[in-house]
């Protein structure tokens, strides 16, 4: 139930930043059926750097540990190194899942190929700066997850060829995770910080404290 209740947390503190900036960026082309999935895909962005363990610029501290060897690991510990590798296929499958429902342009595997290793490997870069492992087997097995996303999402959209979704400003993209990034790296943190300093001072933690 703590996890649970923590998970609250952190989701509060992501979308009451989130929220309000994307509904201001699409302030001019708000949809009903193509904003909640911009939405949704924002805030997969915004999990997905908090499951990594990407750092915030306040916790930031250079202690770098790197594995360039691909699947080494495997021999150590092959449970564990195949359930890492299958849980960071499913994380990044909704990356190549929305990228092609979202923007057209994305519906072509090889961009979907690359903007997916560009964003797999700026997260291992960044756990450089953190106590996480900058793992080669990692970039490999998210950007895989994301081209599975991809395929899933052709498979399922089939007709997007003949239904093309209108265009969207060519900043749209990058303006998404460069929000998520900035909330993540600079606002969260803070927020989430001083929910819990609130919730720790309060009576009622004790009822609901592990």
């Amino acid at each position: 139930m703590f996890y649970i209740f923590s998970l609250g947390i952190d989701l509060l503190s992501i979308a009451v930043f989130l929220l309000p900036a994307l509904l201001l960026l699409e302030a001019r082309q708000l949809s009903w059926r193509r904003t909640p999935l911009l939405v949704l895909f924002a805030l997969y962005l915004a999990v997905m750097v908090s499951i990594t363990g990407v750092p915030s610029v306040y916790h930031w501290n250079l202690d770098p540990v790197v594995n360039c060897i691909p699947f080494v690991d495997i021999l150590n510990s092959p449970g564990s190194y195949l359930k890492n590798t299958f849980l960071n296929l499913l994380l990044f499958l909704p990356l190549g899942f929305f990228l092609p429902l979202l923007w057209p342009g994305f519906r072509s595997w090889k961009r979907t190929f690359l903007l997916s290793f560009g964003t797999s490997l700026t997260i291992e870069l960044l756990q450089l700066f953190s106590f996480r492992c900058t793992d080669i087997d990692d970039l490999i097995v998210n950007t895989l997850g994301a081209v599975l996303g991809f395929l899933l999402a052709r498979k399922l959209f089939r007709g997007w060829k003949d239904n093309p979704t209108p265009p969207s400003p060519r900043w749209e993209l990058p303006a998404v995770f460069l929000l998520v990034f900035l909330v993540m790296m600079f606002l969260q943190p803070l927020f989430s910080g001083a929910l819990w300093e609130a919730i720790l001072d309060s009576p009622l933690w004790a009822k609901v404290r592990p």
